[in-house]
Order: C-alpha cells, then sequence, then structure tokens
C-alpha cells in the first residue's frame, strides 16, 4: 500500500492501527492508549518521516525504516538517557532503555535515519522534548532536534551549537558530550527570553514574551498566539517562518534572512521595523542626508531622511492578505538613482551600493559579480555573486551590474534599465549568448563574447545600448536585432559564420565607431532597416565588404585593414599607425578619455581608459620577469614579451632584450 501524506491516531481506549508495506508516510503519531504496529515500511520520504508517541500508547515497529523518533518528556521526572544515537536496531524499546515514562516504542530490525547536515525542520534522528522544570541528564547521544518548553519565566541561554559535541545545562537539564545535528527547540510562553552566541535555533514564542536575539542562527521561526516583541542583533532566519494562530507582534533589529517563503494565517499580523542605509562605493561611507520614499503600487506610503549617522527607519505591518507583496524603496534625490524591493523577508539594514554610473553623472545602485567566486555571494564587492544571470536577477530599477575580469560560461538574458559593465572587452569573457527580450534601455559595455551556437548578441523588440565590445567567432551573427532600437558603438564584430550585424525592421539603430571585419557575409545586412544611421565604422575583410544593398553607406565610413594587434590571439586593440585610430566620430560625446579624437573598435571612447604608458625598467630586470627558476626565457614567455610591447606594458628595447635572452 502506498500512502502519501499524514496519519494521526489519537483515540480514547484501546484503538488499535496496524500496518504493513505502507510507504510514502511524514507522519504518525499514537497518543491516549492507542496500540500501533508498523511491519515492512518506510517511514520517510525527502528528509521527512516522523513517529511519536506518549498518553500509554505502545508502538512496535518491525524491519522498517523511520526518519526520526519523537520522545516526550513530562514534568518533575527524573531521566538518564546514555548512547542515544541513530542507526539500526536489532531490537530496542523505550522502557527498557528510558525509566519513568508511561508509553512504549519498540524498534526490531528498524533503521532511523541519520541527519547528514540538514539545518531546519527536517525529521531524521531522535527528536526529544522537555519542559524545563524536568531533570534529565542527556551523555553520549546524538540527536535531532533537542525541544525545551519555558512557561512564564525569564530565560537566558547562550552558546547552542550544531553538528558538534556540547556540554549544556540550565536548570536540571544536562547535556554532556552530545550532539544536536537539526536544532535546539525554544519554546518560550510569556516571560523574557534572551538567546545568544548560538546556532540551529528553532524559536517558538506564544503570549506576551519580549525575546532578545543576538548572534545567533535561527533555523525555523513558528509564533503562536504571540503578541510579544523580537528583538535582533547580528543574527539570521533561515528555512521556517509561519505566522499562526492569532499572533500579531513586533521584529526590529539587524537580521540576514534568507527568502524563507513566509506563511501568515487569518487574524495574524507582524509589524517589522527597517533599517536603510545608502553606501557610496566610491569612498565606502554611508551617505547623511538622504531623501527616500517607500512605495506600493507606486502609492508613496513613507517618506523618510537618512540622518547623520546614514540611517533611515520604516515600519510595514504584514498579514495574510500582503505578505507576499513587494514594497519599493527608492530616493526622491536627482541624483541618485536606485529602486529597492522590500519583502516581509528582506534583510534588515538594508543596504544599498550606489556608485558613480560611467553613462551619467548620477549615483546609481550596483551589484557586483565575479565568476569565479565559488560561492554564493551577495551581490556586495567583498562577496559578488557567482553568475552574471544571478547578478542581473538580483538588480533592481536602474542597476548597474558589474563583472570582474574573468570568464562566464553562461546565456545571459538582460532586462529593463539594467547596464551590465564588465571590466574590459580583453578582461571579461561571455561564453555564451546575451538576449535582451522586451527590453528597455539596457546596456551591455566592456565584454567579449565568443564562441557559441547561435548568434552573439539577440535583440528582439527591444532598445539596446551595445558599447565596447567585442563579438567574435559566432556561427552565425555576431549581433542579431528583429524591431528593435539599437545604439552599437565602438564594438569589434569580426570572424562571424553569417553578418557581423543583421538588422530587421530596425531602422532606427544607431551604427558608429565600430570594426566590422572577416565576417563570411557582410558586415551589416538585413531588411526593413534602410534608415539606420551607418558612419564612422571600418568594414575590412568581410565576404561582401561593406553591409548590403538598402542600407546607407555614410561619408566617413573606411575599408581599411584595421591593423589589430594581433587578432589571432585575441588582441583587437589597435596599433598606433591603424587607420582606425582617432577615426571615430570626432563629435565630444565619443571623444576618448583624455579629449582625444574616438579610436574606432571596442577601445575607444572614455568607457575604458587606454593602458598607461609602461614605467622605464631596467633591462636586466625585465628579462628575469621573464626567465623561469633556472635563468633562462622559454620561447612562449618571449613570445608574451612582444605581445606585451604591442600593448604597452614594456617598451621595444625591453621586448628585444627578451627575444635576444631566448636565443641565446
Amino acid at each position: 500500500m502506498v500512502f502519501q501524506g499524514f496519519i494521526h491516531s489519537d483515540f480514547s481506549g484501546q484503538s488499535m492501527l496496524s500496518m504493513r508495506r505502507v510507504f510514502l508516510i511524514n507522519l504518525i503519531a499514537f497518543d491516549d492508549q492507542a496500540h500501533g504496529i508498523i511491519r515492512d515500511s518506510c517511514i520517510f520520504q525527502e528528509r521527512f518521516g516522523l513517529v511519536q508517541a506518549g498518553g500509554r500508547a505502545s508502538v512496535l515497529i518491525d524491519n522498517s525504516t523511520v526518519g526520526a523518533i519523537g520522545l516526550f518528556f513530562p514534568a518533575q521526572n527524573t531521566i538518564a538517557i546514555n548512547n542515544l544515537v541513530p542507526g539500526y536496531f536489532e531490537h530496542w524499546s523505550v522502557r527498557e532503555n528510558i525509566s519513568g515514562l508511561d508509553y512504549d516504542i519498540v524498534l526490531n530490525r528498524t533503521e532511523i535515519k541519520d541527519n547528514p547536515g540538514y539545518s531546519g525542520g527536517f525529521e531524521m534522528g531522535w527528536n526529544i522534548f522537555v519542559p524545563s522544570e524536568i531533570n534529565i541528564n542527556i551523555s553520549g547521544s546524538v540527536l535531532n532536534k533537542l525541544v525545551i518548553s519555558f512557561r512564564n519565566e525569564n530565560v537566558s541561554v547562550s552558546g547552542l551549537a550544531r553538528r558538534k559535541p556540547v556540554d549544556f545545562g540550565y536548570r536540571s537539564i544536562h547535556l554532556n558530550n552530545t550532539v544536536i545535528q537539526g536544532q535546539w527547540g525554544i519554546f518560550v510562553t510569556n516571560g523574557e527570553t534572551h538567546i545568544e552566541d548560538s546556532d540551529g535555533v528553532w524559536l517558538w514564542p506564544v503570549g506576551s514574551n519580549r525575546t532578545f536575539v543576538n548572534n545567533t542562527g535561527i533555523n525555523e521561526f513558528d509564533p503562536r498566539q504571540f503578541t510579544g516583541s523580537l528583538i535582533l542583533r547580528n543574527s539570521s532566519m533561515t528555512d521556517g517562518f509561519e505566522v499562526y494562530d492569532n499572533s500579531s507582534f513586533s521584529m526590529k533589529g539587524t537580521v540576514h534572512m534568507n527568502d524563507t517563503g513566509p506563511l501568515f494565517s487569518a487574524g495574524s499580523r507582524m509589524t517589522r521595523n527597517y533599517e536603510v542605509g545608502l553606501i557610496d562605493e566610491r569612498n565606502g561611507m554611508i551617505m547623511s542626508n538622504i531623501s527616500l520614499s517607500l512605495a506600493k503600487n507606486g502609492i508613496p506610503v513613507w517618506n523618510g531622511t537618512t540622518g547623520t549617522g546614514g540611517i533611515a527607519n520604516f515600519d510595514i505591518t504584514f498579514d495574510i492578505n500582503n505578505y507576499q507583496d513587494n514594497w519599493i524603496l527608492s530616493s526622491t534625490n536627482n541624483s541618485i538613482d536606485f529602486r529597492k524591493s522590500v519583502y516581509a523577508t528582506s534583510s534588515s539594514p538594508v543596504f544599498i551600493m550606489l556608485e558613480k554610473s560611467p553613462d551619467s553623472d548620477r549615483l546609481r545602485s550596483v551589484v557586483f559579480v565575479d565568476c569565479r567566486r565559488t560561492g554564493p555571494g551577495d551581490g556586495t564587492k567583498e562577496a559578488p555573486y557567482n553568475s552574471v544571470q544571478k547578478g542581473i536577477d538580483n538588480a533592481e530599477g536602474s542597476y548597474q551590474v558589474r563583472v570582474a575580469p574573468g570568464t562566464c560560461s553562461e546565456n545571459v538574458n538582460l532586462k529593463d534599465n539594467i547596464f551590465l559593465l564588465g571590466a574590459g572587452a580583453d578582461n571579461t569573457t561571455i561564453e555564451g549568448n546575451v538576449f535582451a527580450l522586451g527590453v528597455s534601455n539596457a546596456r551591455i559595455s566592456g565584454f567579449t563574447v565568443v564562441d557559441m551556437d547561435t548568434a552573439g548578441i539577440h535583440c528582439y523588440n527591444s532598445s539596446l545600448n551595445i558599447t565596447n565590445n567585442i563579438i567574435r567567432d559566432q556561427p552565425h551573427n555576431g549581433i542579431h536585432s528583429f524591431n528593435s532600437s539599437l545604439t552599437i558603438t565602438n564594438n569589434v564584430v569580426t570572424g562571424n559564420g553569417h553578418n557581423g550585424i543583421f538588422l530587421i525592421n530596425s531602422s532606427h539603430a544607431v551604427i558608429k565607431n565600430n570594426i566590422l571585419a572577416n565576417n563570411i557575409y557582410y558586415g551589416i545586412s538585413g531588411d526593413g532597416s534602410s534608415s539606420a544611421f551607418i558612419d564612422y565604422n571600418d568594414f575590412w575583410g568581410n565576404g561582401n565588404n561593406g553591409s548590403s544593398e538598402g542600407f546607407p553607406a555614410g561619408t566617413h565610413n573606411l575599408y581599411l585593414d584595421p591593423l589589430f594587434i594581433a587578432a589571432s590571439l585575441g588582441n583587437f586593440r589597435l596599433q598606433p599607425v591603424s587607420p582606425a585610430a582617432s577615426s571615430g566620430d570626432p563629435g565630444s560625446l565619443y571623444s576618448n578619455s583624455d579629449g582625444s579624437r574616438n579610436d574606432m573598435g571596442a577601445f575607444g571612447g572614455s568607457l575604458f581608459p587606454p593602458i598607461p604608458s609602461p614605467v622605464e625598467t631596467p633591462v636586466a630586470n625585465v628579462v628575469s620577469r621573464y626567465a623561469g627558476d633556472d635563468g633562462i626565457v622559454q620561447r612562449n614567455e618571449a613570445a608574451r614579451a612582444i605581445m606585451e610591447y604591442f600593448t604597452g606594458i614594456i617598451t621595444k628595447q625591453e621586448a628585444i632584450e627578451v627575444v635576444m635572452a631566448y636565443f641565446t
């Protein structure tokens, strides 16, 4: 028989439940003199499966697998538990091993699952429930949960740890050399509770309790009829978050929260206080006297200003009708541009990082990405996300997504108002396709987009600015646009299997200061885009050289070898004598960072300054930089020296000395 769900047996008298070959059950509870027999069954699925008993019940489990066993201990008893661990039991019973209980659970040829490290409300192992008044000693054991209930008393606990042996004492509750795998349950009714320096806490407040949590990880939060307050400091909340049974409480403080998917029941509510601060990434300072606004559905519900300490505060009350909604935080300062969603399980303080946008004088919110990072990160400069898409997905409003040098092997989907900014086309690579599908006011700059199975950048029904990129070695078009408004400036589009740029119904495209070289078909082709502005570009080595029929030729286009430094080695910077150097649009909008006329290609304009002139270095020191431990310069190092001469890192004389050292 397969039964999926919950069975609860709670009957007076000698009620009997017998099961055989039953699977996919999460919970079976026996109480009030109930009797149960479970044979040849599996009470476990996906980290859940609990059998528990109480109230003079008796349960026999034979030849089965169970996730967890729940044991409840009454007050005023004296209990000793030794060496209770999960695993296989040929024979074990409550009455034979633990005195003072009026119920029995017998295990014959049965396995109790071990928790391999999950934090939260998972059922694997032994769950022990005790009141604070009990006298209990637990030694040498491995428990999934220890749950302590406190009523009408002031409580202070600290040092609750997971997955390592601990010694713990509170009144007459003592643990010696015992491991808690999953949770420390703290069930508190009324009174005042202090929890410090702990991990794996299951917090269940009831009544008017005031709870203070400091430097602690809460992995499940279940307020019930809670009318008090929760004050957190330097703590975290993960996994479960359920506000039930007419709770009405306040919550404030500094807490890191995962999106735990909160649940609210009818009649329950939580008033949460948030702190918010703006950080200027240029100097790391928190910004004071910045006006802020909080809105829901476009209607402001709060206005405030960051104080002299750089922090502002606001409250949101959540209930069953709005706990899944988002509130939008923004600034009313014209010089600051950001949008940040706030929801029931947002972390607080809400810190928003701002940095001057390369394309304006405004400060815009920014998230950081480093694809070399192994951990997930949180988008800060210190802990960047490890994928471009994760950065985009977590960016809201008018965000910069800054990507560190490295290679990101992924497809990328842009969204509205995102400025995707790499560290320069010769430093940051996307091995994947870039898509702008129904996107407005997006921009991508500072990347090489290389070598995937279709076009490099796809733009459909979108407005997109493509600047300072290298799009190369795609099997189809480098850039493919349909019914879109494009600005394509200062790119190298080369080595693509079809056209460099392919436009369909994209008459408002502006294409200038690009180098379109060595594409199999045209540099630019398409249909329905005859009004596109195409000028100040260099077309070279394409199968049909320039643009196809029906496109304006422009009067300032070049048809000359751009003289890349070393295209075969991926270096698409221009040689000093390149005809594309200082040949871009002469308007000041396009000038190089030093004010000189724009260079065509991926490194012209002001967004990415040129590599600084090399510092003169004694030749002997230069040779030693390229030599191995044996003092010999190998061929690949000599080639590197030549490349670094062309890119301006070392001088011509220094490169000659390195090459001569290789030959000698």
